[in-house]
Parts: C-alpha cells; sequence; structure tokens
C-alpha cells in the first residue's frame, strides 16, 4: 500500500504552502528507500531559514492527521540543526517547494555546513586518536 500517494502529497503541499516559512518538505527515511516493515512509520522533513517564527506544533499536527492510523516522524528544521539531520532530510525524496531558487539556495547552504561538519569530525578525530596514543584518556 502506497500510504503517501498524489491525494496525500497534495493536501501536505497545500498545508506547507500556507507556511511562509517552510521552503521545502521532503520524505526520508524507510519509505522514501521502499525498505519498510509493519512498524515503519513515514519520515517528512520540512526545511525552513528561521522556524523561529513558525507554529511548529500546530504544522505537525495538522500534518500528521493526513496519516492517521500510521504513524508519522515530522521534523522541521532551520539551519541551525545538525548538518547531518538535514543532510538526510535532502538527500530524501522532494515532496514539497515553495520556490525552487529559494530550495537551491537553501540545499547550497545545507551541503556547504555538511562539508563543514566532515571537515570538524576529522578534525576531532585526529585529536582523539592522538589522545588515545599518548594515553591521555586510556592506558595501553
Amino acid at each position: 500500500m502506497n500510504i503517501l500517494n498524489k491525494i496525500i502529497i497534495a493536501k501536505i503541499q497545500k498545508i506547507a504552502s500556507r507556511k511562509p516559512q517552510i521552503i521545502s518538505g521532503y520524505l526520508f527515511g524507510s519509505y522514501q528507500t521502499g525498505k519498510t516493515h509493519i512498524t515503519s512509520d513515514i519520515d517528512l522533513g520540512f526545511i525552513c531559514f528561521d522556524k523561529s517564527a513558525l507554529d511548529t506544533p500546530t504544522f505537525i499536527l495538522d500534518v500528521n492527521k493526513l496519516f492517521i492510523p500510521k504513524e508519522a516522524d515530522i521534523i522541521v528544521c532551520d539551519l541551525n540543526e545538525k548538518p547531518i539531520i538535514l543532510m538526510e532530510m535532502i538527500n530524501g525524496r522532494l515532496i514539497y517547494q515553495k520556490d525552487s531558487d529559494l530550495r537551491i539556495k537553501l540545499e547550497t547552504r545545507i551541503f556547504k555546513l555538511y562539508e563543514d561538519y566532515l571537515h570538524y569530525l576529522s578534525i576531532k578525530k585526529i585529536y582523539l586518536d592522538k589522545s588515545f596514543s599518548e594515553g591521555i584518556y586510556a592506558h595501553k
């Protein structure tokens, strides 16, 4: 059964279009990859430049109602979220965009944040490996 059909997507798009803060929405996770099982929930992510003015609980509730009785995990993020979460979302299936230019600008910014995040992790690994080899955190 395709729980996320064209009718549901159109309803999601209508709800999201009434929220000026929301730039794009994505299906990600097991429903996006097609690897669902009986307990799989529907993972939807919506991205804003700044979500502070958005009534997030009401938006999530409005979208969640479309999937009853199935469980949906709906996330609303802005650029302050961890880049790994943002990348997971934008690597999913695009189901809503307010404007393609804005979405591309947002996704480009996310790619740059993710690159910075990976660089930070590589530096962290170098120092952590060094501290272990020198016995600062662990003794051999």
